[in-house]
């Protein structure tokens, strides 16, 4: 029998739960990628909800169980594409109106398509408060300057310390 991989399968009452994987790219593959697809297909009955935030469906190897489960997705957020290719792959994937890619690759930052179910997206603004402005700053750690520095306490109990630049 297969296991599901959340702690909230096996409590009496399932327990709200939101997963939520940004640059999802690297869940595509191999075992994550199967058990996230069974995880996502129970979701309902564990109260779980699945949040992926994938930047190019191109990332996506064909043959993924990620593949179906962005088929299945109830709700999209589709912004900006540079590549009219994976905006075009977009309108193919959400079976979007013939036309949308364009608007894809026209979209301003800040806005979105928002698709719901089979309804057909419209424009939305996406305003973000300065707390998730700054839990999503994923260029804040790559664009980081601190070091790391070794004291001399650091050589006999290996203790670090972080410099900030």
């Amino acid at each position: 029998m297969k296991k599901c991989a959340s702690p909230a399968a096996t409590a009496s009452r399932p327990v709200p739960t939101i997963l939520l994987i940004e640059e999802a790219w690297h869940t595509v593959q191999g075992s994550v990628a199967t058990v996230t697809r069974r995880n996502t297909k129970l979701s309902r009955a564990l109260s779980l909800s699945c949040q992926f935030a994938f930047h190019h469906i191109s990332d996506i190897p064909a043959d993924s169980p990620a593949i179906s489960m962005l088929k299945e997705c109830g709700t999209v957020l589709l912004y900006k594409q540079q590549k009219s290719a994976d905006a075009l792959a977009c309108e193919e994937m959400f079976t979007l109106p013939v036309g949308t890619a364009e608007v894809i690759t026209k979209l301003v930052k800040g806005t979105c398509l928002f698709k719901i179910d089979q309804y057909d997206p419209f424009e939305a603004i996406h305003v973000r408060s300065p707390l998730e402005v700054e839990l999503t700053d994923t260029d804040g750690a790559m664009k980081s300057t601190s070091t790391i520095a070794f004291t001399e306490e650091s050589s006999t109990d290996d203790a670090m310390e972080v410099i900030p630049a």
